[in-house]
This record gives C-alpha cells, structure tokens and sequence, in this order.
C-alpha cells in the first residue's frame, strides 16, 4: 500500500488540523475581512416597497329585476390567464413610460409582479431611494387600474394595500457576507492541508513504517538530540 494513497484516521485528522490550527485560524480572519471589505466597498443600498391589487371580475348576469348587493365570491373568478397578462402588461414599456411621464424620472429601479394563484397581484419596486421607490409603485398600481380599465371593461381592480416607504434596506448584510467568507476560508484552508497531507510521501511516524512495508516494527531509536543538548547546557552551567 502506497503512502500517497493512506487513509487517515478520525484522530489523526483531529491532530493535524490541531497542527495547522494558527493557519486555519488567520484563514478565517483574512477571508471574512476580504468579503466584508468588498462588500462594503461595493453594496449599493436598495428599497423595496410593495402595493396589493384586488382583481374581481364582473362576469355574472342577474335575472330580469333581480338587484346586485355587494360583491360575491364568483366576482373573484379571474382566470390565470388574465393575471399572467397583467405581469405582462405591467412590464410592457407603454406602462412604464407613463409612469416615468406622470413622476418625471427616467430611473424606475426594478418592477416585479407577483401573485400566488389568487386574486391579489402584487407589485414590487426595488430602487435607491426609498421614497421613490413607494411613489413608484403606487403610480404604477394607478396607471396600471387606467390602463386595464380602457382595455377590460369586466374587469375591477381595487387597491388594497398602497405603497409605503421602507425603512430598511434589502439585501445581504454585511453581517452574512462576513459568515461566509470565514466559512469559505475554513473551507479553502482545511482542503489544502488535506490535500498536501496526502500528497507528502515523507514517513514521519513509527505506525507510518508499519503500515507501508506491512511487518511490526520491533523498536525505534529515540531522538535523543534535544535531551542532549539540554544535558550539555546544564553542565556548563
């Protein structure tokens, strides 16, 4: 059995890594200044805010003299379809560049609709500023109700809950981007001792000898050199 291609034990794994701990230790440290530093450098801060459509349908046909109250739950029939053309429209450059008209501003961040297989869209603006970024949504919630009402006459849209302005910032935090660079650098320093334990061929240990020539070792000539000089030392002394 060849030295390059030992398998190392549970403990002798624990007292290598015990070896090297200073280096895995600075690896840590250095990785996670190195990505808190670059996020630092390079984080743009960014806002989202949120405004909820409710979409109902004026589809239902009442008997001659019958009278409608209120709003019944086939009224929340709308078909997927139809919500799947709404993420389109809001998307559409028409709509956007009304929206750019109406605030006068060229930068609309990033417009997102999501909708979770009900009646409620929902749009989501992403942007810098955090006051722009809920006037922007609620002026895309407005010009979207105008613009689906000229194109669907059966269908209603009602602002459920408007745009406020965010308070805090979205994003990954310093704080994350610290924890994985210290695990990247765990990561990175532990492999490359590994690594470089299995490709040293160098007999260190007696069990080492063992294993690669398969006969017990009878017995092993002590390093006496240490003791020696601290003999030496003290009779000088």
């Amino acid at each position: 059995m060849s030295q390059t291609g030992k398998e190392l034990a549970v403990q002798e794994y624990i007292e290598l890594l015990k070896k090297y701990r200073l280096w895995i230790l600075m690896s840590i440290i250095g990785m996670a200044i190195a990505f808190g530093c670059v996020r630092y450098m390079t984080y743009k801060p960014m806002f989202t805010a949120q405004t909820s459509l409710l979409v109902t349908s004026n589809t239902i046909e009442l008997e001659e003299g019958e009278i409608k109250n209120g709003t019944t739950s086939s009224d929340y029939n709308v078909s997927n379809n139809v919500l799947m053309t709404f993420s389109e429209v809001i998307d559409s450059q028409t709509l956007q560049n009304e929206v750019k008209e109406e605030l006068s501003i060229e930068d609309l961040g990033e417009i997102t609709v999501s909708n979770n297989g009900g009646s409620v869209i929902r749009i989501n603006v992403n942007h810098s500023d955090a006051t722009l970024a809920a006037l922007i949504a609620n002026t895309t919630a407005k010009e979207f109700t105008k613009m689906i009402q000229s194109m669907m006459s059966d269908i209603n849209l009602q602002v459920l809950d408007p745009a406020m302005m965010p308070q805090d910032m979205t994003g990954m935090g310093l704080l994350k981007v610290v924890m994985i660079g210290a695990i990247v650098g765990l990561v990175v320093v532990v492999g490359i001792i590994l690594v470089r334990e299995v490709l040293d061929t160098t007999l260190k240990l007696p069990k080492d000898i063992e294993r690669e020539i398969e006969i017990p070792l009878l017995g092993a000539i002590p390093d006496v050199e240490p003791e020696l000089k601290a003999y030496m030392k003290g009779n000088r002394g």
